[in-house]
């Protein structure tokens, strides 16, 4: 853990990040995440409709608001309500969506690539590793 959750005595996550929740997903990589599923194109299935939490007045109040945008910035939101609104709704639950119903294979292997790095088990930020001179 970095310093500061093991000064501030945060509960340590899991050694599966399957099982961490998509707040804990570090910054940079949450974003490319989130703007690979902001191609929609690419998606068998778009992303409201798999995650299957939205109604359809929610969804279309979400979309009419990334209208101006061409939809980027969505993910971001529905990944951060979708993920907070069920602790079942975790890392692990995402990629089974990703690969099973949207068949996002290019947003697993980024999410693939977060989980091979050192991250702090306790806030989710990158620890940078010293190199030894």
């Amino acid at each position: 853990m970095c310093r500061s959750c093991a000064s501030k005595h945060e509960t340590q996550l899991s050694s599966d990040r399957d099982k961490w929740p998509i707040g804990k997903i570090e910054n940079g990589c949450f974003y490319k995440i989130c703007n690979l599923l902001d191609l929609a194109y690419l998606s068998n299935e778009p992303l409201m409709n798999a995650l299957g939490c939205f109604d359809q007045t929610t969804a279309a109040g979400i979309e009419k608001k990334y209208e101006r945008e061409g939809g980027l910035g969505i993910a971001k939101e529905v990944l951060g309500k979708w993920g907070s609104s069920n602790q079942e709704n975790n890392v692990g639950a995402l990629k089974k969506i990703l690969e099973d119903t949207m068949k996002r294979v290019d947003v697993v292997i980024e999410i693939e690539k977060w989980e091979s790095l050192s991250v702090c088990h306790g806030c989710g930020i990158t620890i940078k590793l010293s190199k030894p001179q």
